[in-house]
């Protein structure tokens, strides 16, 4: 072990101030040696001493960038971490002596962004950055507000190391030049490096995989308790070059795929099958909307007056689980029109624009329906305007097809978006109508003072406070939504159903668990709080029904057919709720749940719910849990549709033309 910190998982501050003075008592001693008329010890400090500074920075970095996210190193992987911080600063040696200095300056200025944005990323995604995230990078500049908002004033601390270091650089440059050791010495001192870092490339080239043999990581949290934040970007550089190279899924991968595709199915429950038949579908996913919002009094305010007073006509399911990973947005569409889980790096938006898709949109196409997707944003946000027609949608509408107005955050307020999308929903039926809303967005900051309805007192101007005026608002605009489609007489023939995509991105706060209602943050609490509402309305509430089976976004889209009387298709990952054999249910959080029993992934803990108790004897579950995701990430990855057999995909032509009772518009005009 190198170090133990009582107050972990925090010791940046002290580690980066040991560093400054480390490199204060480095740089005295240069200036004394250096001018040692060139002794063989002066020499060899001069050469050495960037690169044994750089080496330092970089595992101080890791270390309290590492307790900067809320996650303690535990010391597990010693030598990884010092190895890997070493072959990160080696190629320093390549560099002219003088310039060795300035050299590591710049990496750990690098790194030290890194582990910046990795904060920002981890206080909204739960997760670090890799890799894959580069392909998002455009839509940096809609979200700066948000990144803003998540900035701490502890981040500050990440900048000492490459200050130190831009110091101790400008005092070497400033040192008379000191002729190199002699070649056998250097010689030496390279090999005795290259063998430090010899343990990080042996890591680095073997098969990093899961407790299972699969590749499926725990969570981020785990890989960097387990090697330090450096190591982890590490490994994750690694894997994403094998990606680009090949993937080297194993074969026990693709077995376990077919094996989960080709599992038993249930036959159709005749209660629930063909309830809707024939009917609309308007499916609305809603920006960050958390179930723990749903029915929330405040002051003596319903946060969602609306759906309160919808929830008994409703087929409402209550143990919905955030399974978004580092998409969000993105992902949510992606799991619930596919019904498969999300990549575990990176975005399909991104990643696998290529690939064929079996969506829903396209599913009923094959049944005669038309669809329409709906977005207030660009077209290249989250690359849409690629994926949405692959996915199936015969007509988009962006911001440039829903015309121009008033303008909050993101795109046009939801209540603008829902009533110019019903205005022109088509006559020809049935019709998919797919609507994304935007005005909850985080930071939750763009309402002006004239459309906040609720009075919250303390809570006024902070986030939590922002995110249920933010809300209110929804409800309202969810309220205008209903009433459109009555006053155009589809409400009696057409299904509605909402889904909040992901979390709000919050942090575990004592005020946050105050106004959600939680006695105590616990790792149960926490993962139980990342739930999402999934509400369906039937027309003249055919069936309704409150439901507490745990369920994900990818059982959503089999559920939406059992209802329509479509049979779920084969490479479906998820399952129609409720069921009468419930599947487990896996959270990118760290958790599998079934029934009152959750696993722990990375505590290994079994416990009851809701109240996190330890549970008796173990959760049997987590493999049945894992199986779908393993197949969903196998056949994303590789594109494997043919190879799995998933010949189910809809024969049916799409129809020429959208049929309005406004307009009529060619089809691939607005793709």
């Amino acid at each position: 072990m190198i170090l133990s910190f009582a107050w972990a998982p925090r010791p940046g501050p002290f580690l980066q101030l040991l560093f400054l003075l480390g490199v204060t008592l480095c740089a005295i001693v240069l200036w004394r040696r250096g001018r040692a008329e060139g002794s063989l010890p002066g020499r060899l400090l001069w050469a050495a001493a960037p690169v044994l500074v750089a080496w330092a920075g970089a595992v101080v970095l890791s270390l309290s960038a590492s307790g900067n996210l809320g996650v303690a190193y535990a010391f597990e992987n010693n030598v990884f971490l010092v190895s890997s911080a070493l072959l990160v600063t080696l190629p320093l040696m390549a560099l002219p002596t003088r310039f060795r200095a300035v050299g590591g300056f710049f990496l750990l200025f690098a790194a030290a962004l890194v582990a910046l944005g990795d904060a920002i990323y981890m206080r909204a995604f739960s997760g670090i950055l890799s890799p894959e995230a580069a392909g998002a990078a455009g839509q940096v500049p809609d979200v700066l507000r948000s990144i803003a908002a998540l900035l701490r004033i502890e981040d500050l601390w990440m900048l000492v190391v490459p200050a130190s270091t831009l110091a101790f650089a400008v005092v070497m440059w400033k040192l008379p030049m000191v002729p190199p050791p002699p070649w056998g010495w250097r010689l030496l001192a390279a090999v005795l490096m290259m063998a430090c870092a010899t343990p990080a490339l042996w890591r680095l080239g073997g098969e990093e995989t899961s407790v299972r043999g699969l590749p499926l990581a725990l969570s981020d949290a785990e890989l960097i308790r387990a090697n330090g934040l450096l190591g982890a970007h590490l490994l994750e550089l690694t894997r994403s070059v094998r990606d680009r190279l090949g993937s080297k899924w194993s074969s026990e991968a693709a077995v376990r795929a077919r094996a989960f595709f080709d599992r038993p199915r249930a036959a159709p429950d005749p209660e629930w099958f063909g309830a809707a038949k024939g009917d609309n579908l308007v499916l609305v996913q809603v920006e960050a909307l958390q179930d723990w919002v749903i029915g929330l009094v405040i002051n003596g305010q319903p946060v969602t007056p609306f759906l309160d007073s919808m929830r008994s006509r409703a087929i409402e399911f209550t143990q919905i689980y955030d399974q978004t990973k580092d998409g969000r947005t993105s992902d949510a569409e992606f799991a619930v029109l596919n019904s498969l889980h999300p990549l575990e790096r990176g975005s399909v938006a991104f990643r696998r624009a290529g690939n064929h898709f079996l969506a829903l949109p396209s599913i009923l196409k094959s049944h005669g329906y038309v669809t329409v997707s709906a977005h207030a944003n660009e077209p290249g946000f989250w690359n849409r305007g690629v994926l949405h027609p692959k996915y199936g949608f015969d007509r988009l509408l962006f911001r440039g097809e829903l015309g121009t107005g008033q303008i909050l955050g993101w795109g046009l307020p939801d209540a603008d978006l829902f009533e110019r999308v019903t205005a022109t929903l088509p006559t020809q039926q049935p019709f998919l109508a797919f609507l994304v809303t935007v005005t909850s967005h985080h930071p939750f900051d763009y309402l002006p003072r004239e459309m906040k309805e609720l009075s919250l007192g303390e809570l006024e101007g902070t986030p939590v406070g922002n995110y249920l005026q933010s809300v209110r608002y929804v409800d309202g605009a969810l309220r205008h939504l209903f009433e459109r489609l009555e006053q155009r007489g589809l409400l009696d023939s057409t299904v509605v159903a909402i889904y909040g995509d992901h979390d709000a991105g919050f942090e575990y706060t004592d005020l946050l668990r105050k106004v959600a209602g939680i006695s105590a943050w616990t790792d149960a609490t926490r993962i139980q709080f990342d739930r999402v509402p999934f509400m369906i309305w039937l027309p003249k509430a055919a069936r309704t029904g409150r439901f507490d089976q745990p369920g994900g976004h990818v059982d959503i889209a089999p559920t939406l057919l059992r209802l329509l009387g479509i049979p779920t298709p084969r490479c479906f990952a998820g399952s129609p709720l409720p069921s009468r054999t419930p599947a487990p249910v896996f959270s990118p959080m760290g958790a599998a749940i079934r029934g009152d029993r959750m696993a722990i992934l990375d505590a290994r803990r079994c416990v009851h719910l809701p109240d996190g108790e330890p549970a008796s004897g173990a959760c049997d579950f987590v493999e049945a849990a894992e199986a779908p995701v393993v197949a969903s990430r196998y056949l994303t990855e590789q594109d494997a549709y043919q190879v799995l057999g998933c010949d189910d995909a809809p024969t049916g032509q799409p129809p020429a033309t959208w049929a309005s009772g406004e307009d009529q518009v060619d089809v691939t005009a607005t793709r």
